[in-house]
């Protein structure tokens, strides 16, 4: 049963204003570890490739947040999953720890298709509800904290503080 479902698109000019003013910071905050490694290996070979795979990130992880529907909320925020392609070339969601608990506890599943032409990233994502009587999925509340957890805001300290700014 879907849960819930998120779609982005930016124009890849918005990722590279990101970076020309943030340098290396910004990718950083947008990509998890294992990100990086393909980010640099792609960039290494084509500048427009590795940006290509940054904004493509950078729209998933926007997508996911819409799906959950907690916008950049904690447990979301942008390294708190990280999209790594399967052997098979297929995008998957990998969550952090408290991701990881987040989802476990509401029984969701994390589903993510991104594309790129040129000028512009896409990303479409779908939170499907697993093992959840489908009787009680309406009440599952997606903003609910883990026990103890503090309200969060965007990267930065502010809402969507990922140093994106529409011109």
């Amino acid at each position: 049963m879907i849960f819930g479902i998120g779609t982005d698109a930016i124009e890849v000019a918005r990722i590279e204003t990101s970076v020309a003013r943030y340098g290396a910071r910004f990718v950083e905050r947008i990509l998890g570890p294992g990100e990086r490694l393909v980010h640099a290996a792609r960039a290494a070979r084509s500048s427009k490739r590795g940006m290509l795979y940054l904004a493509t990130r950078f729209a998933a992880k926007e997508a996911i947040s819409k799906a959950l529907g907690l916008g950049m909320r904690r447990p979301m925020h942008w390294r708190a999953v990280q999209i790594l392609n399967a052997r098979s070339g297929r995008p998957e969601v990998l969550p952090d720890e408290a991701m990881g608990e987040f989802l476990r506890a509401r029984g969701l599943r994390l589903h993510i298709s991104v594309s790129d032409i040129d000028e512009m990233a896409l990303a479409y994502a779908i939170a499907e509800s697993i093992g959840v009587d489908p009787a009680q999925a309406s009440t599952v509340d997606p903003l609910s904290r883990p026990a103890g957890a503090a309200p969060g805001k965007g990267a930065g300290g502010a809402p969507g503080g990922a140093g994106i700014r529409k011109e």
